[in-house]
């Protein structure tokens, strides 16, 4: 699997990120950006990326936005997810995901995304609403 290069803001790589092949490139003050190479396991028949990968990139991007707000502590979920598809994509591009805070609630994060290639062709859009999660009982 190929990754894209990190950046020196990057955060720490996550297990599932890796497994996708996704690199989050920024994730600071209510945004992020992440990139994926498009490989031959991301498509589905047709020769196009699976739906699937693209409304996980979306969730990523506004997932990782959040927390980049989050108090220390308690961790986020999602639990809504709204995917606008826009263009397919094939092997060989690469996806640029990038994600911003609407509303930073007590409870509940509202967020948005976007993905676009790396020539900047629009290819998904998505909101989101994040819930933190109570701390463990101890």
């Amino acid at each position: 699997m190929s990754a894209v290069p990190p950046t020196p803001d990057a955060p720490p790589p996550h297990p599932f990120h890796e497994h996708v092949g996704l690199r989050v490139e920024l994730a600071e003050g209510g945004r992020s950006r992440s990139r994926l190479a498009v490989e031959e396991h991301h498509l589905r028949e047709g020769g196009i990326v699976h739906g699937g990968v693209l409304a996980t990139l979306l969730d990523v991007a506004i997932g990782v936005a959040a927390r980049s707000l989050a108090p220390d502590g308690p961790d986020l979920v999602t639990i809504q997810l709204n995917v606008h598809f826009v263009r397919a994509t094939r092997a060989g591009e690469v996806l640029v995901a990038c994600g911003e805070v609407l509303h930073p609630g007590r409870r509940t994060v509202v967020a948005r995304g976007e993905i676009r290639t790396d020539a900047g062709d629009l290819v998904a859009t998505g909101t989101g609403t994040l819930f933190y999660l109570p701390p463990p009982q101890q």
